[in-house]
């Protein structure tokens, strides 16, 4: 880290703030399984909301660190639109994750499904 992060840091942390120093994955990410663990272990989290990108969200699936998914979907068409789980790395469909609906239900004109990881697949 250069000064200026060092510096952020050291803000952060008199505001009371605890900084975790998360190693970084094979790819130079921040090894999300590792944060997970350490949330968990140091601090004695069960349950994370993760709200992130497309990215963030495929290398959860793939870290297989998501047991549940709370997708909404809204009539409106978009043609190409935005791919959700573009970053999903998957070889082969039988390798593809599996999730089973848990509910289904309106938010609004929306629909929001809620998905439950099959952790035997």
């Amino acid at each position: 880290p250069d000064a200026a992060d060092s510096e952020r840091a050291a803000t952060l942390q008199r505001q009371g703030i605890t900084i975790l120093a998360v190693p970084l994955d094979a790819h130079g990410h921040i090894s999300l399984p590792a944060a997970f663990e350490m949330l968990g272990k140091d601090f004695s989290i069960s349950s994370v909301l993760v709200e992130g990108g497309r990215m963030v969200l495929s290398r959860c699936v793939e870290s297989g660190l998501l047991d549940e998914l709370h997708l909404f979907f809204a009539p409106i068409l978009l043609g190409n639109g935005i791919g959700v789980f573009d970053h999903l790395r998957v070889e082969s469909l039988a390798a593809a994750p599996r999730w089973r609906y848990h509910a289904i239900s309106r938010s609004g004109d929306d629909l929001h499904a809620v998905l439950l990881a099959n952790k035997s697949s």
